[in-house]
């Protein structure tokens, strides 16, 4: 077995894989910038919001927020890595929801927004590049 099971992926996108790139691209953009901003409002708005609300400490809060959005991430990927390069990619999905955590903190919930766009946008670029020439 590979790194990443790139048939799986083909099939999440739909019709076999043969999904036009125009849709491909189209609903990436969609995914990458609104699904970005939800995230942000779930994970670092709401939910850390509202555990600060019931006295949990902020620093607590941040890291269960990104504990919550790297279990997120790693079912709707589990089916396309082998169970190691899974664990990995859990604790590299932990470390973006520090990061964004971070942005979030500093720089308030937009600049987190902005930065979890950009790393949806850097990974349609991978997709689009590695699944269309």
């Amino acid at each position: 077995a590979g790194w990443v099971d790139l048939d799986a992926i083909r099939r999440n996108l739909g019709h076999g894989g043969a999904l036009p790139l125009w849709r491909f691209l189209w609903a990436g953009l969609v995914i990458a910038l609104l699904g970005s901003l939800l995230e942000e409002y779930f994970f670092r708005g709401f939910s850390c919001q509202a555990l600060a609300a019931d006295g949990v400490p902020p620093k607590s809060a941040w890291l269960f927020s990104a504990g919550l959005f790297s279990l997120y991430h790693a079912a709707i990927i589990g089916g396309w890595f082998p169970p190691l390069q899974l664990l990995a990619a859990f604790f590299v999905l932990f470390g973006a929801g520090l990061f964004f955590g971070w942005a979030a903190r500093r720089y308030g919930l937009c600049a987190a927004w902005l930065c979890h766009g950009a790393a949806n946008l850097a990974l349609l670029t991978v997709g689009a590049v590695r699944f269309y020439t």
